[in-house]
C-alpha cells in the first residue's frame, strides 16, 4: 500500500529560499495597478516592467531608452556648440567644424528622437494593457 507523502517534512535552506523567492510569487492585482500607473510616467525606461517582474523585458527596455535618448542629446549638445561657437568668434575657443557633418547630426538626432517616442509609447501602452487586464490577477 503507498504511503502518503509527509507533508509536514522540515525544508532545508535552500529549498526555503527558493520557496520564498519573489519569481515564485504571483503578482497581485495591487502590484499590476501599481505598475500600470507608474508606467504610464516612467514606462519610456522600464519602471513597470521591474515591478511586473519581467527583469529582462525591463533591462531590454531600458537600453532601448538609454540608445535612443543618447542618438538625440549627443547630436543636439554638439550642434547647440557648433552654433554658439560660430556666434562668438571673439572667444578665439576652437570648437567643433560641423559645418559638412551637419547633416548627419540632423539624421541621427531625427532618428533618435523618433525612436525616443516609439519607446515612450511602447511604455504607455504596455501600461494601459496592464490597468485593462488587472482584473486578471488575483486579490493577494
Amino acid at each position: 500500500m503507498p504511503t502518503k507523502p509527509n507533508s509536514k517534512k522540515k525544508m532545508t535552506l535552500d529549498e526555503a529560499v527558493v520557496a520564498s523567492s519573489w519569481r515564485n510569487r504571483p503578482v497581485t492585482r495591487r502590484r499590476a495597478t501599481t505598475a500600470g500607473i507608474i508606467g504610464l510616467f516612467f514606462g519610456y525606461i522600464g519602471a513597470h516592467d521591474f515591478i511586473m517582474r519581467h527583469k529582462k523585458r525591463g533591462f531590454v527596455h531600458f537600453i532601448s531608452f538609454a540608445v535612443t535618448f543618447t542618438m538625440f542629446i549627443v547630436p543636439f549638445f554638439l550642434g547647440v556648440l557648433s552654433v554658439y561657437c560660430r556666434m562668438h568668434p571673439e572667444l578665439n575657443v576652437e570648437c567643433l567644424d560641423l559645418r559638412g557633418n551637419d547633416v548627419t547630426l540632423n539624421i541621427i538626432m531625427t532618428a533618435g528622437l523618433i525612436l525616443s517616442a516609439l519607446g515612450v509609447l511602447w511604455g504607455i501602452v504596455e501600461s494601459i494593457i496592464i490597468l485593462v487586464h488587472r482584473s486578471s490577477f488575483p486579490e493577494k
